[in-house]
């Protein structure tokens, strides 16, 4: 048992680390500077990681240019509406290089952040596994 966990931590870690690569090379594409994207690209995986865990609280840059405070989460078993959330449509829009999905606790909805924009974590509550 042990093993076949560890063999999944592996595979989990290496499918991270090639997601955060193509993302690098996806941004670099773009126009992004190579240290900049990869920077961006590792970035979004540390938050992406931290929402998937728990409770984030932080700010994030709009498309206004003004600031967002939020507290957002990706994990099961903190909000019951996102837990019990179902996708109405199945309208197939193609993802936005560099925009990442959360869901806001406050608003209790889906919002967006752009991560190549100004985002500072502020705080991270993990859930326990209870």
């Amino acid at each position: 048992m042990k093993k076949r966990r560890n063999a999944i931590l592996k595979e989990d870690s290496i499918l991270l680390k090639r997601w955060t690569l193509d993302l690098a090379n996806a941004l670099i594409d773009e126009g992004c500077r190579s240290n900049k994207a990869f920077t961006l690209a590792h970035k979004a995986r540390m938050i992406l990681g931290l929402l998937g865990l728990g409770v984030v609280t932080f700010e994030y840059e709009k498309k206004d240019g003004t600031m967002r405070h939020a507290r957002g989460t990706l994990c099961k078993g903190i909000c019951r509406e996102f837990d019990d959330y179902v996708v109405k449509s199945e309208k197939k829009t193609e993802p936005k290089l560099g925009l990442f999905s959360y869901w806001d606790l406050d608003a209790n909805g889906f919002r967006s952040f752009d991560i190549r924009k100004n985002i500072t974590v502020i705080q991270t509550v993990i859930k326990s596994n209870d």
